[in-house]
């Protein structure tokens, strides 16, 4: 017996070859609105503290701040690494489709959560 690990010997299918990071990052871009969910009630409360009775805030920046920390987060992961693939993808494979995929979902969900992000300054409004 040899001390090799066993390996399995299959070979690759052409054309079938997707990144673990185009899936990654794909999966990050979809997870990201998901957290708005989480970070909405935290934002309610920066609200709550940051906004006085009477007259202006000092800090507007917090509320929007909060609600977009968590998003913020999963797509700066997600971007690099849809880049990174891209970059080193050959032709059109499906680590490069995927990568495509996130980087729409990422942009256009980052335009949707900004214009949301907007309730949460009411200095605009006035």
């Amino acid at each position: 017996m040899s001390a090799q690990p066993f390996q399995e010997s299959i070979p690759p299918v052409p054309g079938q070859s997707v990144s673990a990071k185009a899936i990654a990052s794909l999966v990050l871009s979809i997870v990201a609105p998901a957290t708005l969910y989480i970070s909405s009630p935290l934002a309610f409360i920066a609200v709550l503290m940051t906004y006085p009775d009477e007259g202006p805030s000092h800090a507007p920046w917090v509320a929007p701040l909060v609600f977009l920390s968590l998003p913020l987060a999963c797509w700066l992961v997600s971007v690099p690494l849809a880049v990174s693939v891209i970059r080193k993808s050959t032709g059109r494979s499906g680590g490069w489709g995927l990568a495509v995929a996130s980087l729409w979902v990422s942009g256009v969900l980052s335009v949707v959560a900004l214009v949301l992000s907007l309730r949460y300054v009411p200095m605009l409004f006035y």
